[in-house]
């Protein structure tokens, strides 16, 4: 009889053992899984405010682009303008040219008649 009681203290206490062993396994994964949970949420966090300041960003370079083609579009309108202006200038000289000098050639054949 004292076998088995001896032979259940042992058991009882090999049992305990494991369970402390395996609580202590667990407890320490459940931490390891705790720590880097927490260390996502943290990198999660700081990933949303980067996002929250790209947005930001973006609007700001979409205004700013948004001004700069109305500008290029008023700067190309004028250079067009420009561009009228000198061809209108430039065939009212050529008209003036002709003008003056079939003028000089009236007054040639003038001359010579």
């Amino acid at each position: 009889m004292r076998k088995e009681g001896v032979s259940r203290g042992y058991s009882q206490s090999s049992d305990t053992r494991k369970t402390k062993k395996v609580t202590r396994t667990l407890e320490a994964n459940l931490n390891r899984a705790s720590t880097h949970y927490s260390d996502l949420m943290t990198k999660n966090t700081r990933l949303k405010e980067e996002l929250d300041t790209l947005y930001l960003e973006r609007d700001r370079f979409q205004k700013l682009r948004n001004n700069l083609t109305k500008e290029l579009q008023k700067i190309r309108k004028s250079i067009g303008e420009m561009t009228k202006l000198s061809t209108a200038a430039y065939d009212a000289r050529l008209g003036l040219r002709c003008l003056c000098s079939v003028e000089l050639i009236n007054v040639k054949l003038s001359l010579f008649l």
